[in-house]
């Protein structure tokens, strides 16, 4: 019933007569051939590290785990193999996998091979699928909602959807072309490697169980940036982290219930200094290269006092103002009325000081409920014009 040869020279090896064989290791050693015809009883079969360029296993229909690692296989027929539970097949050279009938597959390794396709829709009892270093392009893991651990580094990928993967612990897809991933429904997500991608911001509020982040910037991987995250410490609310700089960027707490927060964002080019309290806006700034200085004060989701909000198309600046008249005044000389940007606290709780530059062309306000910041500016010679704004007082 058990056979173990393995880590040996054997070069060849017959089997033929051992019909009640249900375990075979035969992995180690100098295989080129094997001959499974007659193991019909067959379950577990560990062949790895050979030398075997075909491998049939069409007879072996009892088959709940193979191991056939770092051969010379080029094709691989699992058709007949509808118990199969446990499948290693990396390190060869496979450019096709047929998993099609091997719904009970709950672990797949099949990295560093030259798969471009992987279909895995008839296979839902999946927990583990690592399958790196091939050539896949896209990769379809919604019908996989029992994953547990998922590396797919090393491919072509540009997108990667997990939203239906809500038992995801593990996520390796480091080494791809990704934009953007979305992991706000993965909250028992415990490890993430996903450095040297295209990724500019990434939003784990919704992962309280993240324990290491692995962020090494791909713009900046020739400076050596390797950078890990606890999310462990209950301190800890909300973050993002830039993978253009490798870095943590900001911890941000929620806005109270009727407040939101107010981001603001700098513009190294222009010297702008941009605030907004869309976050879409906001990352979309920040993938255009603008600086993110994190939450400037906390804002009423309404009040009697709005903010309007306007934009100068001809000097590329936006301008922010409670006052109607300067609304108005603002919009006869050709500025384009934004609407309303949020609202004042009508409490007039925190200050949000206001200076002019001078010697600015365009982008020439401040905003920023610092007095500190407020006075340095006052004294290199902008002019303090008092208050523009309120925004809320909060315990955090």
């Amino acid at each position: 019933h058990y056979l173990d040869c393995g880590h040996n020279s054997i070069t060849t090896i017959d089997v033929s007569q051992n019909t009640a064989l249900s375990t075979f290791c035969c992995g180690n050693n100098n295989l080129t051939t094997l001959n499974l015809s007659q193991n019909q009883a067959l379950s577990v079969l560990d062949c790895q590290n050979n030398s075997i360029t075909t491998l049939d296993v069409s007879h072996n229909t009892a088959l709940e785990s193979l191991i056939c690692s770092h051969n010379n296989l080029t094709i691989l027929d699992l058709n007949n193999n509808t118990d199969l539970k446990s499948l290693f097949c990396d390190f060869n050279n496979l450019s096709n996998l047929d998993l099609s009938h091997n719904t009970m597959l709950t672990e797949l390794y099949c990295d560093s091979n030259n798969l471009t396709v992987l279909d895995l829709s008839h296979n839902t009892e999946l927990n583990n699928l690592h399958c790196e270093s091939n050539n896949l392009t896209t990769l379809d893991v919604s019908a996989n909602t029992a994953l547990e651990s998922l590396l797919c580094s090393g491919n072509n990928l540009t997108s990667l959807d997990v939203s239906n993967n809500t038992e995801l612990m593990t996520l390796w897809c480091s080494y791809n072309n990704i934009s953007a991933l979305d992991i706000s429904h993965n909250a028992a997500l415990k490890y993430l490697v996903c450095q040297e991608n295209r990724i500019v911001i990434l939003d784990i509020f919704n992962n309280p169980s993240l324990i290491d982040a692995y962020i090494n910037g791909r713009h900046d991987s020739n400076n050596g940036i390797e950078s890990y995250m606890a999310c462990s410490d209950t301190g800890i609310t909300y973050a993002y982290l830039n993978f253009s700089t490798g870095v943590i960027i900001t911890i941000e707490t929620p806005a109270p219930a009727g407040c939101v927060n107010m981001y603001r964002l700098y513009n190294p080019n222009s010297g702008e200094h941009f605030y907004t309290s869309v976050s879409a806006e906001r990352n979309h700034l920040i993938s255009l290269g603008w600086n993110y200085e994190e939450v400037g004060w906390i804002a009423p989701s309404h009040s009697s006092v709005p903010v309007y909000r306007l934009y100068n198309q001809y000097g590329g600046e936006h301008h922010y103002t409670t006052s109607l008249n300067e609304r108005n005044h603002l919009i006869g000389l050709g500025w384009l009325d934004e609407g309303i940007g949020w609202y004042s606290d009508e409490s007039r709780s925190v200050p949000l000081y206001r200076q002019y530059n001078p010697n600015a062309f365009s982008n020439n306000h401040n905003y920023t409920t610092s007095l500190r910041e407020n006075n340095w500016l006052v004294s290199i010679g902008w002019q303090p014009e008092g208050i523009g704004w309120y925004g809320i007082e909060t315990s955090s």
